[in-house]
Protein backbone atom coordinates (compact mmCIF):
# COMPACT_ATOMS: atom_id res chain seq x y z
CA UNK A 1 0.00 0.00 0.00
CA UNK A 2 1.55 3.61 -0.76
CA UNK A 3 0.74 6.78 0.64
CA UNK A 4 1.30 10.48 -1.07
CA UNK A 5 2.18 12.95 1.20
CA UNK A 6 1.92 16.39 -0.08
CA UNK A 7 4.30 19.06 1.19
CA UNK A 8 2.30 20.76 3.55
CA UNK A 9 2.04 17.42 5.40
CA UNK A 10 5.55 16.50 5.00
CA UNK A 11 6.40 20.12 6.56
CA UNK A 12 3.91 20.06 9.09
CA UNK A 13 5.13 16.81 10.91
CA UNK A 14 8.73 18.14 10.45
CA UNK A 15 7.39 20.85 12.90
CA UNK A 16 5.57 19.26 15.27
CA UNK A 17 8.57 16.46 15.25
CA UNK A 18 11.01 19.67 15.96
CA UNK A 19 8.77 21.40 18.38
CA UNK A 20 8.55 18.78 20.79
CA UNK A 21 12.13 19.52 22.65
CA UNK A 22 10.43 22.78 22.83
CA UNK A 23 7.23 21.60 24.29
CA UNK A 24 9.38 19.44 27.00
CA UNK A 25 11.76 22.08 28.47
CA UNK A 26 8.44 24.15 28.60
CA UNK A 27 6.91 21.93 30.45
CA UNK A 28 10.09 21.05 33.24
CA UNK A 29 10.00 25.27 33.70
CA UNK A 30 6.02 24.72 34.14
CA UNK A 31 7.19 22.70 36.95
CA UNK A 32 9.93 24.02 38.68
CA UNK A 33 7.87 27.26 38.55
CA UNK A 34 5.16 26.08 40.50
CA UNK A 35 7.91 25.05 43.22
CA UNK A 36 7.68 28.60 43.93
CA UNK A 37 11.59 29.24 42.79
CA UNK A 38 11.16 32.24 41.33
CA UNK A 39 8.49 34.43 39.84
CA UNK A 40 9.12 35.97 36.28
CA UNK A 41 7.14 39.03 35.20
CA UNK A 42 7.04 39.87 31.25
CA UNK A 43 6.44 43.35 30.24
CA UNK A 44 7.66 45.60 27.36
CA UNK A 45 9.89 48.80 27.14
CA UNK A 46 10.94 51.09 24.60
CA UNK A 47 14.28 51.84 23.76
CA UNK A 48 16.33 54.35 21.78
CA UNK A 49 18.05 52.42 18.55
CA UNK A 50 19.59 55.25 15.94
CA UNK A 51 17.17 57.62 16.85
CA UNK A 52 13.97 55.53 16.10
CA UNK A 53 11.61 53.97 19.15
CA UNK A 54 12.21 50.31 19.77
CA UNK A 55 9.53 48.50 21.76
CA UNK A 56 11.72 45.26 23.41
CA UNK A 57 10.34 42.68 25.55
CA UNK A 58 11.68 42.17 28.80
CA UNK A 59 11.48 40.20 32.02
CA UNK A 60 11.96 40.87 35.53
CA UNK A 61 11.57 39.21 38.78
CA UNK A 62 9.21 40.26 42.04
CA UNK A 63 12.03 42.65 43.31
CA UNK A 64 12.11 44.74 39.92
CA UNK A 65 15.08 43.50 38.51
CA UNK A 66 16.12 42.10 35.59
CA UNK A 67 15.96 38.23 34.82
Amino acid sequence: MSHRLSRRSLLAAISAVEALPLLASHAVVSASADSGCHQLIAGTQTLEVNGRAARVFRLKNETGRPG
